[in-house]
């Protein structure tokens, strides 16, 4: 499957935080990345495009998972999944999740996409350990 990069924000509708059976963290949201075009007046305008995104995250406590919250600006890589289902009335039903494979972050202020570092654990080791 090809990958690809997109970026957009976090809409403020829904926003899915669950675990799996083995404890890592599953986050589903939809993401808005506008399209430019021209309008009839010549005018370039953005055009809402909506995409499902659901992410698995790596391990109990991916910090990524975190990244996703209302309004949040993202650049997102992975690839397009297709997800089939059988709906309640028994009627077939399909669609396309953009599967994240790794996510990125900009505050406000930043100038272009800045990749979010992994925080750095804390030091088990203390110096004064006699050896």
């Amino acid at each position: 499957m090809k990958q690809f990069v997109m970026d957009g924000w976090i809409t403020n509708g829904r926003i899915d935080r669950r675990q799996t059976a083995t404890g890592k963290q599953v986050v589903s949201f939809g993401l808005n990345s506008p399209s430019p075009r021209k309008n009839q007046a010549g005018e370039w305008e953005s055009v809402p495009q909506f995409f499902d995104c659901e992410y698995w995250g790596r391990s109990d406590r991916d910090f990524r998972c975190d990244l996703v919250r209302p309004g949040a600006r993202l650049v997102i890589a992975g690839e397009p999944k297709y997800d089939e289902w059988q709906a309640q009335d028994g009627s077939k039903r399909s669609k396309v999740v953009f599967s994240v494979r790794d996510m990125w972050t900009v505050e406000s202020g930043q100038q272009g996409w800045q990749r979010q570092q992994q925080p750095q654990a804390e030091s088990v080791y203390e110096e004064d350990i006699p050896f």
